[in-house]
């Protein structure tokens, strides 16, 4: 797989490539035992990070764009700022602010979804701990991007490429704290069975 996504330019068949090197170096190191281990890294990797159709990637950013800035727009005019939106631009005072495609939320939901897996593994979670976080991995993420979208609006100094990528990483922080304490409300609500 590697050598042919080389000589097609298939760089996505890399990931592919990796998922089963995972699981057939387990086999061969410690046999189906290690088969085991490295299957949630390498299905984690096929599913997870390999590159999605635009097709289905646009179906779903556009529509999460709109929601952004509708729900932005919502907040902004609830706290008392006027604020108009015309299709993904938000237009406050004498700004403009595009809700782009990276600012849709679909980056965050996916970073979450990998992260709750993450999580999950690390601490041992039951599988229906780890379904209950991946179900609300999402809903976090789109929640902190929203929070992402509206302290990009009120920041002015949010053009700077470094204050920017800051507050995609404090949201991102924000994010997997968010995760955590939601599985710390399920630990008192529902105790993990094995």
């Amino acid at each position: 797989l590697v050598v042919w996504a080389y000589y097609v330019y298939g760089l996505d068949l890399l990931t592919a490539s990796l998922s089963l090197l995972l699981i057939s170096g387990g086999l061969f190191l410690a046999g189906t035992e290690g088969m085991k281990a490295m299957g949630l890294p390498a299905g984690f990797m096929l599913v997870l990070a390999s590159p999605h159709p635009a097709v289905i990637v646009n179906q779903i950013v556009f529509p999460l764009q709109l929601v952004t800035a509708r729900l932005a727009v919502w907040v902004l005019d609830a706290v008392g700022m006027t604020a108009i939106r015309v299709g993904d631009q938000i237009i406050t005072g004498d700004h403009i602010f595009h809700v782009i495609e990276t600012c849709s939320g679909m980056r965050a939901m996916e970073t979450l979804v990998m992260t709750a897996v993450v999580y999950a593994e690390i601490f041992h979670r039951s599988r229906r701990r780890l379904v209950i976080l991946l179900l609300l991995a999402p809903l976090i993420g789109f929640l902190v991007n929203q929070l992402r979208v509206l302290s990009m609006i009120l920041n002015p100094l949010s053009g700077f490429a470094a204050v920017h990528t800051a507050q995609g990483v404090a949201m991102l922080v924000a994010g997997v704290l968010l995760l955590h304490g939601s599985d710390r409300v399920l630990c008192r609500l529902l105790p993990d069975e094995r």
